[in-house]
């Protein structure tokens, strides 16, 4: 709620609190349509999400609900609310892996609360993981001595062969209690792989990912509820290999809250996002890890990349160097910014301690996340690249179309909800956002101001055209009285008076914003300044009429 008005914080805070009422007393729609109204000017407020995750699992909507805790976890990851309702959503649709996955970071969160080790243990039981299971139950009691019931679970495990504790406690120490008598070592590399409709290079990724050299490592694959044969490729690998564990999704969230989903599940201290239709040398993990551990500054090591066209044949070795290997922060981040072409680093092996601290996910973006996360590793450490070509990536986009087309096609792939937007200027809520992450992670205001200023000169030189082009595109749909269209076409009228209360005035509100940060980037435009004022003006008319709406209620009560 940062920077909202005191008056609409308490407004808000009123809200919330009605809306929990309400559900207290069974009016579940009531409740719904108090907290989505808060979401409009409160877009992050975890709370309001987790209820309304908590509401989409009462009326039996499990992608839903799954949406919403996912929100509310991109926004405070690790908050325990909202991972235990997300375990329970997870245990009723019967996703084991991903329940236990989730209880972990609930233990990981609240060590101390025995009722959590009982949670796990009832999962790995359910997964038919013994071995598992039975650590959980021994810290339980270890924490609540007089639990009958569990000690005799507990009990039953041993006796019946299938659980046996090491006979030296001591080897347990320093150990995560899930692995605490299974013999079964922590990964030292989790590799997350998002995929939709993978088809037949599914294979061939999975093949690359399993074939290294280096063998301690678990493959996280996430589903985006396909449509295709990934779901029988991803079991078939998964039952022949326990170092993959697969989840799928009840319905497609978009390819960025699957991208964070395989993040958010894996347990090693060190990652690499994989893509469905690209592949590795057997060398990849080794000799990236082997750098990594050179030097603990570095958050990211990537090999150079050989280049497939869509037909899979080699079309050269990318250029794809980044100068960002200096102990300086804000050198790293100014050569990045300005050599950053193909973003090839971030399939590249991450120190999960420094990736643990992005924000990326709630930064609003239509295009370009991976520069935006790339922009915000440099800022916390090196990023190096080795000699070797050990990444192989293919080149199946379509390049050959209209701005418009791709970015259509672009935003709706990335986030399904982005498209409802209406008015955007992608490239522009890009630059903007390289600002915000520097106004979030920077205190010096000189550097600051330095460096805001270097992002604005280096995107007007290097994304300009793709700017100008989205802003001259606004412009004329607003002197058109257009002041909802989507990149995929699709319009809806605004209301001649703004009619800030309701949906329409939602968007133009939002437009308003849109226009306000591509100003601060492109000042000196007339036709950008010109349909600023217009909608700020049906804005201001739909306040007014607002305000007169209200007073002559409170004359007449």
């Amino acid at each position: 709620m940062t920077g909202q008005p005191v008056e609409r914080v308490a407004e808000m805070a009123k809200n919330q609190e009605k809306g929990e009422k309400l559900f207290e007393e069974g009016k579940i729609e009531a409740a719904e349509a108090c907290f989505r109204e808060i979401l409009k000017n409160d877009p992050n407020n975890v709370e309001v999400l987790n209820n309304l995750g908590v509401i989409r699992h009462r009326q039996n909507d499990p992608g839903g609900a799954e949406r919403f805790f996912l929100e509310a976890l991109a926004v405070r990851n690790g908050y325990l609310p909202v991972l235990e309702n997300l375990v329970s959503l997870l245990e009723a649709t019967g996703k084991w892996p991903d329940a236990a996955a989730r209880i972990e970071a609930c233990i990981l969160t609240a060590p101390d609360d025995f009722s959590l080790y009982n949670r796990a243990a009832r999962i790995y039981l359910e997964m038919a993981m013994p071995d598992k299971a039975g650590p959980a139950l021994e810290k339980s009691i270890q924490l609540n001595p007089g639990q009958r019931q569990v000690q005799k679970t507990l009990t039953y495990l041993k006796e019946s062969g299938q659980y046996t504790p090491l006979e030296k406690p001591s080897e347990n120490a320093g150990k995560p209690w899930w692995k605490v008598g299974s013999g079964d070592r922590l990964p030292e590399v989790s590799v997350g792989l998002p995929v939709f409709n993978g088809g037949k290079l599914l294979s061939q990724a999975i093949e690359s990912i399993l074939s290294q050299d280096f063998e301690n490592f678990e493959l996280v694959i996430s589903d985006n509820h396909s449509t295709d044969e990934t779901e029988e490729i991803c079991n078939r690998y998964r039952q022949a290999d326990s170092r993959i564990r697969y989840s799928r999704f009840s319905d497609n969230l978009g390819f960025l809250k699957n991208n964070w989903h395989v993040y958010e599940l894996s347990k090693a201290p060190f990652f690499i996002w994989a893509a469905h239709d690209d592949m590795r040398e057997k060398a990849f993990i080794s000799c990236c890890l082997k750098k990594m551990k050179s030097d603990p500054q570095i958050a990211i090591v990537y090999p150079r990349t050989k280049l497939l066209n869509d037909k899979s044949q080699f079309i050269g070795i990318a250029d794809d160097h980044l100068n960002t290997a200096q102990a300086n922060s804000h050198e790293r981040f100014v050569h990045l910014i300005w050599e950053l072409g193909m973003c090839n680093a971030v399939y590249g092996l991450f120190r999960k301690t420094m990736l643990d601290r992005s924000r990326n996910p709630m930064y609003k973006n239509y295009v370009g996340p991976d520069n935006l996360l790339l922009a915000e590793m440099a800022l916390m450490g090196k990023i190096v690249q080795i000699e070797d070509p050990l990444f192989v990536r293919r080149l199946t986009r379509n390049y050959n179309q209209s701005l418009e087309s791709y970015l259509g096609e672009l935003i709706q792939e990335d986030d399904l909800h982005n498209i409802k937007d209406g008015i955007t200027l992608p490239h522009c809520r890009l630059t903007y956002s390289h600002l915000e992450l520097l106004n979030y992670m920077l205190d010096d205001g000189r550097e600051k101001n330095f460096l805001m200023n270097e992002v604005i000169r280096c995107f007007r030189n290097r994304h300009g055209d793709k700017m100008i082009y989205e802003i001259e595109r606004a412009a004329k749909l607003i002197a058109a009285g257009k002041f909802f269209h989507t990149w995929s076409g699709e319009d809806m009228n605004i209301g001649a008076g703004g009619e800030r209360g309701g949906i329409d005035g939602y968007h133009l509100g939002n437009l308003v914003k849109t226009l306000q940060e591509a100003l601060f980037i492109y000042p000196d435009l007339p036709q950008l300044r010109e349909a600023h004022d217009r909608c700020c003006r049906l804005w201001e008319r739909g306040r007014g009429t607002e305000f007169t709406e209200a007073m002559n209620l409170k004359k007449a009560s």
